[in-house]
């Protein structure tokens, strides 16, 4: 039996609570999955600007020349070097087409140096001509870097570790040498940082440089399941003793009264390694690259750095669940000096084909994927429910920027240039897991396994860099005995064991399915986010310190969050902490609550309401707030969690989903309370998701359709330690 992260506390009888390259132009369509772009054969006709206003003049933010952007991605190391080649030019149009919507001017003021450009003086050259050069008081400032990291010998003494970090440029080699090579071409956080201070200067305190490092400089590793940005290998002499100064982290971001503010974001801890992911279209890029360009191309206007990092971190523990982001520097002030575009409610057309079909300006990034519904209105309708849509239609396909839409109608060109796009009812993307197989010395399983998987298409069967890993009879396994397996996570979490023999080769088979499936379940609730502003509620944590009286835990006093907050701006709660919860609802109507507990093994919970309570108990009115008085313990397993608030206009009834996953049961229970067998569309979004178990939609990796109204999802994202000393 698994053991649960939280375990809940009573405090009384009665439960009481108190209160891919973007398109430069509109006639540029992607005509890949991938997201990448082409001028090739275009025989579609652009819209143009009409009387009432063109439906492109919204298709792109409005350009701020006071944005400026560096993009390093070294991909194709040189051979010489020792280093592997990475996925990082694949980064490129993902950070290009997030800053297209952040209001960068993809074309003058974004740079890009790639590869053999991307030497230590290549790097630095850039970072002086087109940083240094372009920054002015209260301008914007990114420099973002795809490639290897390392960790180098301190040469000055200041690293609390003894090594300094450094980023390795196209033709740095891996190993140090004193006959050939000591260091040398590695760019140092000293000298990049030296470099950011001449930034900083010319932007003075109105300004703001971000800083993205998709790169790792060290780690342990054990079975090797994923492609790593950087390696165990340290660049130091044989001798080399570490000795210990006062600075921690990549680059120092702390504020000086003359400079501008500087965030820096980076993949990983320094003891961990970063690891490439997967896009929605099968494409490796860099984890973090992916986390921060979906983040950006969602976030609201006045959200802040800490608001940003929260989404990236919840990006980041589906993503690359084996590591940790870091941020540093000053994370509760506005993203991009205040000057973020906001995100609208709307996209528009910025292609048609024919009378049925067109182009949006809102894809992948902006989570809009194929199966998703939507409903058009002429443009400056902001009120859709006071008037009828003139046309509805269905994303047939869904790129990095853009969505081609099939619409239920026809259209004319006049009246689709003069539409605005909404979102009716949307789909969250398909259910899938990457399962790679190191079965040994039993072909019959091996062939029993096949014929199971070939029925599951959410299931692929890869060679390298899986989600999940089925082992029997290998190195891992061997000391348990012949034929003993599991299945672990990429993360090296064990979801299952068993041992193979001749009679239960098909039940085995079924759990290895089984447990694939559930793995995909939780990935995808974990993914899982929609905004609504009429019900929007937010929670906290409070932890506090507790006393035991008898058989009861009581609270004895609260602890600031900000005293939870590491040096590396998580939060990090310990085995054996306490806390509790308020609701507080910043929307225009009353809010029913449910709060889902996502472990870092992939277990699920359902932490509110409990067994014995009902959804209508937990209700916050508009402008209030709720906290619970229960409290919360945390325990095993250590990792990154997500708590999941989803908070709708009337009762929904998790609780029977979750315990008998999606089975009849729950689905009786939820029909009858709402009677005439409806279901709330956040209901059947998870009934279905589980229905892949009962071999009810193994046809097909597709999921529910949802629409933007039914609920408000938000999510706590933090890092669950051992018991401190």
């Amino acid at each position: 039996m698994k053991r649960l992260s939280l375990l809940i506390l009573i405090l009384s009888l009665s439960c009481a609570k108190t209160s891919s390259e973007a398109p430069e132009t509109t006639s540029v369509r992607s005509n890949a999955r991938s997201g990448w772009t082409t001028d090739e054969q275009h025989a579609s006709t652009p819209i143009t600007s009409g009387k009432n206003g063109a439906a492109n003049q919204d298709s792109a933010p409005k350009i701020d020349e006071d944005k400026f952007a560096l993009i390093v991605a070294v991909g194709d190391y040189d051979p010489s070097t020792g280093w592997s080649n990475l996925s990082s030019n694949k980064d490129v149009p993902l950070i290009k087409a997030a800053l297209s919507m952040q209001g960068f001017d993809t074309v003058n003021n974004v740079r890009v140096i790639r590869d053999r450009e991307a030497t230590k003086e290549g790097i630095q050259d850039a970072v002086r001509k087109h940083l240094v050069a372009n920054a002015k008081p209260g301008a914007v400032m990114v420099f973002h870097y795809s490639g290897h990291g390392q960790q180098v010998f301190d040469d000055n003494g200041d690293e609390k570790d003894g090594y300094d970090e450094a980023l390795v440029p196209y033709d740095a080699p891996m190993v140090y040498s004193d006959a050939s090579y000591r260091g040398e071409k590695h760019l140092r956080d000293d000298e990049l940082g030296g470099l950011f201070i001449d930034v900083r200067e010319r932007l003075g305190p109105s300004g703001d440089l971000i800083v993205v490092l998709d790169a790792c400089h060290s780690g342990t590793a054990t079975r090797g399941l994923g492609k790593a940005r950087g390696t165990l290998v340290k660049m130091e002499p044989p001798s080399y003793t570490p000795t210990a100064g006062d600075q921690t982290g990549w680059i120092a971001a702390e504020n000086v009264a003359e400079l501008s503010p500087m965030v820096v974001i980076s993949a990983a801890s320094a003891d961990q390694l970063n690891y490439e992911a997967q896009d929605e279209n099968g494409e490796w890029v860099g984890s973090l690259s992916l986390a921060v360009s979906k983040t950006l191309s969602t976030l609201d206007a006045d959200a802040s750095y800490r608001g940003l990092f929260d989404k990236v971190m919840l990006e980041m523990s589906s993503l690359a669940p084996r590591q940790t982001p870091q941020i540093e520097g000053d994370i509760n002030r506005k993203i991009l000096a205040g000057k973020a575009v906001p995100k609208l409610d709307y996209y528009t057309v910025v292609d048609r084909f024919d009378k049925r079909n067109f182009a949006i300006n809102g894809g992948q990034l902006h989570s809009i994927f194929e199966g998703s519904r939507v409903l058009l209105y002429d443009i400056d309708v902001e009120d859709t429910s006071a008037v009828a849509p003139k046309a509805s239609g269905l994303v047939v396909e869904s790129y990095l920027q853009e969505s081609d839409i099939e619409l239920d109608g026809e259209l004319s060109e006049e009246e689709l240039r003069n539409s605005w796009v909404f979102i009716s009812d949307r789909n969250f993307g398909k259910m899938k897991v990457n399962l790679q197989v190191d079965v040994r010395n039993n072909a019959a399983f091996q062939r029993i396994l096949q014929a199971e998987f070939d029925k599951v298409p959410l299931i692929e069967v890869v060679d390298a860099v899986p989600d999940l890993l089925v082992e029997m009879n290998n190195d891992f396994t061997k000391s348990r005995g012949t034929n003993a397996l599991q299945i672990i996570t990429s993360n090296d979490y064990v979801l299952y064991e068993g041992t193979v023999n001749d009679r239960n080769q098909p039940a085995i088979a079924r759990e290895v399915i089984e447990t694939a499936i559930s793995y995909a379940q939780t990935a995808y609730l974990r993914d899982l986010a929609m905004a609504q502003e009429d019900i929007k509620v937010r929670f906290e944590l409070i932890p506090i310190e507790v006393e035991k009286r008898g058989r009861g835990t009581y609270e004895k006093s609260r602890i600031s969050l900000a005293d939870k907050i590491g040096a590396d701006g998580v939060l990090v709660l310990n085995e054996g902490d306490h806390f509790k919860v308020k609701f507080i609802n910043e929307g225009r109507k009353k809010a029913y609550i449910s709060l889902l507990d996502i472990q870092p093994d992939n277990v699920v919970n359902l932490i509110i309401p409990g067994e014995q309570e009902t959804a209508e108990e937990y209700v916050v009115a508009a402008k209030d707030s709720l906290e619970l008085s229960y409290i919360f313990e945390i325990g095993k397993p250590y990792g990154v969690e997500v708590f999941k608030l989803i908070a709708t206009e009337e009762p929904v009834n998790l609780g029977p989903i979750v315990t008998n996953r999606g089975g009849s049961t729950a689905r009786g229970e939820v029909a009858d309370r709402r009677g005439g067998g409806q279901v709330h569309p956040l209901e059947e979004l998870l009934i279905n998701s589980y229905k892949a178990e009962d071999g009810e939609n193994t046809r097909s990796t597709t999921t529910t359709n949802v629409p933007p109204s039914s609920g408000h999802i938000e999510n706590l994202v933090f890092r669950i330690t051992e018991a401190k000393e």
